[in-house]
């Protein structure tokens, strides 16, 4: 919303939010047309997602069959994550959108290239590319995808990584722009690594929770091995076999480049990776669709897991920063002299919003009247720790899953001679707060 209000400027814009441009220009002249709301904002990322769900239904009636569509349509629909992000005027339901268009124009061209689709596709992984970076870990699984069988002609391979290396140099202008102006980039660095603990957590919500996880991946496990028992007995078209390994692709390829890529820069984030839910989903309702069992049971199955995806996003829906209740502790506590640090830094935007709207419509100098008022914005959690010696206390905002890395600051405070952090858990974010440190107070040495 803060992108409506001038002329767009692409620098002032990636040092504010570093996210590629696609997105805030659709939604800059969405918000022209239908008004400067939070409700006109959350509805582009709401028809992006509707939009989703019968695109995923197209793709599964085109390349499977109706029923694996409509299975596929069904679960993404439930699905909490993408209920989220449905009304959060954020790129990921555009992502989401984008990476299902993109396939399937993929499995056409597997079946058959042309240079339309070739264009086509060469034009949707650009625009993927524009719109959120880690969204290029899906063409990566798309070049998987397209490597030639055994006994095929590279030439179908060789046309679609020309399209995808045509892709990547269009947006060759937008990389070199950030590299010589902006690197490293302001959201970098917010994330911590991702551990293998913490996988099963992060993919639980992309499914709606563990359970549902769990039951789905059982689910697909035994549609594979009612797949490989038929094809024992006749031998299996190949075209669907195909389209199933690009699904299976899709849905693991990304979720491996991010945990690898995380050892360089962490990215390995449910929201990053949303887009992966559409392939999983399609794996699912195929498996459904082709159990050895009665239809009515392959259709009840796919109910009770939408059921249980609904239930859970009622009974523990994610929980949307509220920035309103940050602003009104900030500003109280800002008032008494203390200092509001912002955990990340990139944050500030929404932050700035609610604590002082006409800071917020002067962008150009929105982190010096911030500081003026008493708020600075940080990276990383860690970051925190410079202000420790100031003679004035602090409120830290933090989201929550950066809460647990807190402790890190301790020695910092300790050798400041401050008290250990008073915490207070609220909607999806952590406030931090540190008295300022007594008159008297002597540093440990």
């Amino acid at each position: 919303m803060s992108n409506v209000q001038l002329p767009y400027d692409l620098d002032r814009y990636l040092r504010a939010d570093a996210t590629p441009p696609l997105y805030p220009l659709l939604a800059r002249a969405w918000l022209k047309l239908f008004g400067t709301t939070l409700v006109a904002a959350r509805a582009l990322s709401a028809l992006a997602s509707a939009a989703s769900v019968v695109a995923l239904f197209q793709l599964g009636r085109r390349f499977l069959d109706a029923r694996t569509g409509l299975f596929a349509a069904a679960l993404l629909l439930a699905s909490r994550c993408q209920i989220y992000f449905a009304h959060e005027a954020r790129p990921y339901a555009l992502v989401l959108l984008i990476v299902i268009a993109s396939f399937h124009v993929l499995l056409l061209l597997l079946e058959r290239v042309t240079w339309r689709r070739l264009a086509l596709l060469c034009l949707l992984d650009a625009a993927l590319l524009h719109t959120h970076y880690v969204a290029a870990f899906a063409l990566c699984a798309q070049t998987l995808a397209a490597l030639p069988w055994r006994g095929q002609s590279p030439r179908t391979f060789l046309a679609i990584l020309a399209a995808q290396v045509g892709a990547v140099l269009l947006v060759v202008p937008l990389a070199l722009f950030i590299w010589l102006t902006l690197w490293p980039l302001p959201m970098a660095g917010w994330l911590p690594a991702p551990t293998l603990r913490g996988i099963p957590h992060e993919l639980a919500k992309l499914t709606g929770s563990g359970l549902v996880l769990t039951l789905e991946l059982l689910l697909v496990v035994a549609g594979a091995i009612a797949l490989l028992g038929a094809r024992r007995e006749a031998q299996a078209a190949p075209a669907p076999r195909r389209t199933l390994a690009a699904l299976a692709l899709w849905s693991v390829v990304p979720l491996v480049v991010a945990y690898l890529a995380s050892s360089i820069e962490p990215v390995f984030l449910g929201r990053y990776l949303l887009y992966v839910t559409p392939g999983w989903y399609l794996l699912v309702g195929a498996a459904a669709a082709r159990l050895p069992v009665a239809r009515t049971l392959g259709t009840t199955l796919i109910v009770a897991l939408c059921a249980l995806s609904l239930a859970g996003a009622w009974r523990s829906p994610l929980q949307r920063t509220d920035w309103a209740i940050a602003a009104d502790r900030a500003r109280a506590a800002t008032a008494d002299g203390a200092l509001t640090v912002i955990v990340p830094a990139h944050e500030i935007l929404p932050f700035a919003w609610h604590f002082s709207p006409e800071a917020f419509r002067d962008l150009d100098h929105l982190p010096r009247r911030l500081r003026e008022l008493g708020v600075v914005g940080v990276s990383r959690i860690a970051d925190a720790a410079q202000f420790a010696r100031l003679p004035r206390e602090l409120l830290v905002v933090v989201p929550r899953p950066l809460g647990a890395s807190v402790d890190a600051l301790a020695p910092a405070l300790a050798a400041a001679g401050r008290a250990p952090w008073q915490r207070e858990d609220l909607r999806a974010f952590v406030l931090l707060r540190s008295p300022a440190p007594a008159p008297d107070a002597s540093p440990a040495s």
